[in-house]
């Protein structure tokens, strides 16, 4: 038994009855599952350790007895022992290394032998503790002549109901489990011994159900009686149908599995392969039970397979690694393995693992890696300064561009975050333009932005310490997303135009003092004067307008032209009369404006457009009230200067 195969241990642990082997010092050498059920202990705990300290409650017992025998005299002994509520007949063979005893289940024929023997002298209260349906009944009629409680709650009679009845009537009698095939089985017992069978009854309400039919003849008194023990086995039978169906789901799973499920022993010797095995590696299942695993691996991996199988006889859990093999046809896979140690008596026997081909995966990180780093290098070709973070807020290219701008080297500023990129620009940890990206609400306070439109945005905007000194930059970022689409970062473009924006400072500058100077022109004039964009908005109106319409300087600014108009117009409607105001459209009306008050007043407007490389960019409004002459220039008098 110590050099039992392990293929031939498995066969032991698929025997259903109780099997145990013991040294001489009563050291548990083996015992299946079915007995350590038995003694409610685990296998693990059991072998390996003294059956009698395992199990107090056997020392000094008839058990144990016979074992001393056994070991004594060599000779075959049996025993009838129980175990709880169970029975069983247990045969003690004799070996050179010790003993083997092998138990079998005599629970139902225990309880028939106690009541053939009245051991109890209560025949009725016997009759009653059992935990079966029992039934005594006429070996030829079949007419019932006894039941118990138990007969009567199973097949919901009460039991002067069912005294008299013929125990065929408690079958469903559906083909093949019909009452005369029920009949003859249960009248075998009255001439041998029937073996337990499986039958369909049927309660008083019509309700089928499993049953479990154990026939025995017995004598009462003078005369020959058979008593049928009956279990209701639906639910084992529904568990049963369960564990089978679950059996093969998962049987499915793992011979339909995508991945390479396997076991191999300590030496690397495959003890189990799924098909997916086959698909990789190229071999037969067969083919792959006669092999090694080093047999498959490529040679400059062989080392590092060594080493995790050594580590996998430790008490480690899983180990993930990845394994480099040649199939068959001398191709190279690349395998991402996942594997742990299976326990036998506290120490390791096999390893078991999953292997998921992951060859294209490598493949496609080559192809991105060798991508990224083309695209490095045009980045660092690219003109303006380049910056981008990913999702957590470090820093993944900073650009040739960007180092000459900060004079900071990308070695020291890739993989930074918490905001650091923000020093080179402003001698202070804070967000910069690439974070507006990401964080839209909490970053959008520091720039003024203008152009948003899908998380892409334009700026200008000082930098106080751009390399010791204030610049003025424009900038761009937009967000960085991968192959799918999915936003996995952001990137900013910066170009610094501190001289463009002099000019453009010096330019608005000069442009003010113009404007300026034609507001003090035209606030000179008598005659009132505006302008207004095309959109209609009011950009200019000099005192005498102003004054006219009852406002004070400045209010006018900003206005939309329809705003003063009344509603009944005389020239044109109020909606054409503003569509014409506001594009430019050349020509003259009279219209009835409201004046600040709510009043009204009619006036004689001549409108000019104005443009500016070839558009129109304004409209020029001259006007003369009512009451009012215009002058040589004015609305009477010839174009508008």
């Amino acid at each position: 038994m110590p050099q039992t195969k392990f293929g031939f241990k498995n066969m032991l642990d698929g025997i259903a009855e109780p099997v145990l082997a013991l040294r001489k010092n009563f050291q548990v050498v083996y015992c299946n599952q079915a007995y350590a059920d038995l003694v409610e202990l685990p296998v693990g705990e059991l072998e390996g350790s003294n059956l009698f300290d395992a199990v107090p409650g056997l020392r000094d017992t008839p058990c144990h007895n016979t074992y001393l025998e056994v070991l004594a005299t060599g000779e075959i002994k049996q025993i009838t022992t129980s175990y709880g509520y169970r029975y069983f007949r247990e045969r003690v063979y004799g070996t050179s290394w010790g003993l083997v005893s092998i138990f079998q289940d005599v629970t139902e024929d225990e309880r028939i032998h106690r009541l053939q023997t009245r051991e109890s002298g209560d025949f009725r209260a016997l009759l009653e503790a059992v935990n079966d349906a029992l039934l005594i009944h006429d070996a030829y009629t079949g007419e019932i002549i006894l039941a118990n409680d138990k007969a009567s709650e199973m097949f919901v009679y009460r039991r002067e109901q069912l005294l008299g009845m013929n125990i065929t009537d408690l079958v469903s009698g559906q083909v093949p489990y019909t009452k005369e095939e029920f009949a003859q089985l249960i009248k075998r017992a009255f001439y041998s011994q029937v073996s337990p069978f499986e039958w369909e009854a049927k309660d008083k309400g019509g309700r089928t159900f499993w049953i479990k039919v154990k026939p025995s003849r017995i004598s009462m008194g003078s005369d020959e009686r058979i008593l049928t023990v009956i279990q209701d086995v639906t639910e084992a039978r529904q568990l049963k149908a369960a564990l089978k169906e679950s059996d093969e789901r998962y049987r499915n799973l793992f011979d339909n599995a995508r991945d390479m499920i396997f076991a191999h022993d300590l030496e690397g010797n495959f003890l189990f392969v799924n098909r997916a095995a086959e698909k990789i590696t190229g071999y037969w299942r067969d083919e792959l039970l006669k092999m090694n695993i080093e047999q498959l691996v490529v040679h400059d991996y062989s080392q590092l397979l060594r080493s995790m199988i050594y580590r996998k006889k430790t008490r480690q859990k899983e180990n993930t690694y990845e394994l480099e093999i040649s199939t068959k046809y001398q191709e190279r896979v690349v395998l991402e393995i996942s594997a742990w140690p299976v326990y036998k008596m506290g120490k390791p026997v096999a390893i078991q693992g999953i292997a998921r081909d992951i060859t294209q995966r490598k493949l496609t990180e080559a192809a991105l890696a060798e991508s990224e780093y083309s695209a490095r290098i045009i980045l660092d070709q690219f003109p303006d300064a380049v910056l981008a973070i990913n999702h957590e807020g470090k820093v993944v290219i900073w650009n040739k561009a960007m180092e000459e701008m900060t004079g900071v080297k990308a070695e020291e500023m890739l993989g930074k975050g918490d905001y650091e990129y923000g020093i080179p620009f402003y001698g202070i940890k804070r967000p910069l333009m690439v974070d507006v990206v990401l964080n839209p609400e909490e970053v959008a306070k520091y720039y003024k932005i203008f152009q948003y439109e899908n998380y892409n945005l334009i700026s200008e905007f000082d930098v106080p310490k751009l390399k010791g000194k204030a610049q003025y930059l424009w900038g761009t970022a937009a967000p960085l997303r991968n192959n799918s689409g999915s936003m996995i970062g952001a990137v900013e473009s910066l170009r610094e135009i501190t001289a463009q924006r002099k000019i453009q400072e010096q330019k608005e500058a000069a442009l003010r003092g113009e404007v300026e100077q034609l507001t003090f022109i035209l606030n000179s004039i008598g005659l009132p004067v505006g302008m207004c964009n095309t959109q209609g908005v009011i950009a200019l109106a000099n005192r005498a307008f102003e004054e006219k319409l009852g406002y004070d300087h400045g209010e006018l600014l900003e206005k939309g032209v329809s705003s003063l108009l009344a509603e009944k117009q005389v020239s044109a409607p109020k909606e054409e009369l503003a569509r014409r105001l506001a594009t430019g459209t050349e020509g003259e009306y009279v219209l009835v404006l409201k004046k600040k008050d709510g009043t009204e007043l009619q006036m004689k407007v001549k409108t000019v457009p104005v443009e500016q490389n070839g558009a129109v960019t304004k409209t020029l409004i001259l006007a003369q009230f009512a009451g009012e002459q215009v002058g040589e220039n004015g609305l009477d008098g010839g174009e508008a200067q």
